[in-house]
C-alpha cells in the first residue's frame, strides 16, 4: 500500500468537508475516517467504502464550484447523494466485486490488448444497481416526477489499471451499444467520434448485452456523468463528462449545460449509424 498516496486522499476528502458548510456533507467523516482505518489495517487498496466517500466528496467539490448548489442528502434516509440545480446525482464507483469476481477480472486484466473490456460487466452491473435504486426513490415519492436524475460513476481502483480515456470506450459501449469503434479520437482534439452500434460485445467468447439507453426500464435516467480523472487530481471539465439519454423522460434544459462537457447525439442521413457528437464552450466540435 502506498501510505503517502492514500493519506493525500484522505485528505483530500477532510478538506472537503472541513470547507464546506453542507451539515450533512460533514457527517460523512466518520464512515470516512472509519474505511480510511480499515483500508490501512487490511492494506487494502479497493476499500469500496473509503473511494465511495471520496468520490461524493470530490463530485460535491465540482458541483459546488461550478456554481450547481449541491446539497447533500441524509445519510440516515434513502434517496439520491446529492440534489442540485442539474437535477438528483447519485453517485458509484466501479468495484472488482466478490472474491469469485475478482479472480475472474484480475485474470481478465492481465490478459490481451481488450484487457480492459473485462471492467464492461462491472460497469452494467453498477449501473442497473443505481437504475433499479432510482426506480424504487421513484415508487416510494421519495424523488419527484420531473427533475433529472444523473448516475455520478467513476472507475475507482480500475482508474490505475489502464489508460483512462478507454473508460470513455467503456461507457459509450454500455449506455449506447457501441461496441466497435470505427474511429478512435480524443475528445479534447476538437473531433468527433464514429460507432458501430450494434449492441454486442464478446469478453472472452461470452456475449455481454449493452445499450442500456435503449431500454425503457433506465427512461428514468436523464444520463450518466463519467467523472475520469485520478483521485489525487480534482475534478475538472475535460474529465467529468455527461453521456445524455436520448430516450429519457426526464429531459434537462440544455442551457444548464453550457459549462459541462456532454455527448449529444445528432443525425445525418447520409449514414447508415448513430453519430455523437462531444459539445461544450471548451470543447468545440466540428463533423467530418
Amino acid at each position: 500500500m502506498n501510505k503517502e498516496l492514500f493519506d493525500d486522499l484522505y485528505g483530500i476528502g477532510i478538506k472537503i468537508m472541513d470547507e464546506c458548510t453542507d451539515d450533512n456533507l460533514k457527517k460523512k467523516k466518520k464512515v470516512f475516517d472509519f474505511s480510511y482505518e480499515k483500508m490501512k489495517l487490511k492494506e487494502d487498496v479497493e476499500t469500496q467504502e473509503f473511494y465511495s466517500v471520496l468520490h461524493e466528496l470530490k463530485t460535491y467539490e465540482f458541483l459546488a464550484r461550478k456554481g450547481f448548489k449541491p446539497k447533500t442528502a441524509n445519510d440516515d434516509k434513502a434517496g439520491p447523494d446529492f440534489l442540485c440545480d442539474l437535477g438528483y446525482i447519485e453517485c458509484v464507483i466501479t468495484t472488482k466485486g466478490s472474491s469469485s469476481n475478482k479472480d475472474l477480472v484480475e485474470k481478465q486484466l492481465s490478459g490481451d490488448i481488450n484487457r480492459y473490456k473485462a471492467i464492461l460487466p462491472r460497469i452494467l452491473g453498477k449501473l442497473r444497481d443505481k437504475n433499479c435504486k432510482t426506480n424504487e426513490y421513484i415508487n416510494n415519492l421519495i424523488i419527484d416526477e420531473v427533475q433529472p436524475v444523473f448516475i455520478c460513476i467513476h472507475p475507482g481502483y480500475f482508474i490505475f489499471e489502464y489508460n483512462s480515456d478507454l473508460n470513455i470506450d467503456l461507457i459509450m459501449n454500455a449506455l449506447y451499444g457501441a461496441s466497435n469503434r470505427l474511429l478512435r479520437i480524443n475528445y479534447k482534439q476538437e473531433n468527433i467520434k464514429d460507432y458501430d452500434f450494434s449492441g454486442i460485445t464478446k469478453i472472452r467468447d461470452k456475449e455481454i448485452k449493452t445499450n442500456i439507453f435503449a431500454l425503457d426500464e433506465y427512461k428514468n435516467i436523464t444520463g450518466v456523468i463519467l467523472s475520469n480523472s485520478y483521485f489525487r487530481e480534482k475534478y475538472e471539465d475535460d474529465d467529468f463528462l455527461f453521456f445524455l439519454n436520448p430516450n429519457t423522460t426526464r429531459k434537462i434544459d440544455m442551457k444548464k449545460l453550457e459549462e459541462i462537457t456532454y455527448l449529444k447525439k445528432i443525425y445525418d442521413g447520409n449514414i447508415s449509424y448513430d453519430r455523437y457528437v462531444w459539445v461544450s464552450q471548451k470543447v468545440k466540435t466540428k463533423s467530418n
